[in-house]
């Protein structure tokens, strides 16, 4: 017998990427959070992290939730608070893991070119 979270989960994915926008609009937050409840929504959120002296003017930062959680995963596993509330949250700034890192794009990256001497060694 499933459980009501994991009929949750299986009805959120079975959605297309439209209805979930629908139903999970983007989100405006006062600091940067992933949690494991919302996961497999794309949830768009928005926040602006707290002025410093580094960066007197900070602007507002816009997210998908997934994208994020799946490059921070390797770190939040050994966190026990995320083991225990299955929640994480930064108040100043984006984790530096996030940082310059397209966090709205699902497209795979680019292969990287093949070196300059593959290619002479190509030719011969």
């Amino acid at each position: 017998m499933k459980t009501s979270q994991e009929v949750y989960q299986e009805t959120i994915a079975a959605m297309s990427l439209e209805e979930k926008r629908a139903i999970f609009p983007p989100k405006t937050m006062k600091n940067f959070v992933v949690r494991k409840s919302w996961y497999g929504r794309a949830q768009i959120i928005k926040f602006t992290p707290k002025p410093s002296k580094t960066n007197p003017k900070p602007q507002e930062v816009t997210y998908n939730h997934d994208i994020a959680l799946d490059m921070m995963r390797p770190l939040l596993e050994i966190k026990n608070a995320w083991h225990k509330y299955g929640y994480w949250s930064q108040s100043t700034d984006m984790p530096m893991i996030l940082r310059h890192r397209n966090l709205m794009d699902e497209a795979p990256q680019a292969e990287a070119k093949p070196k300059a001497k593959a290619k002479a060694k190509a030719k011969k």
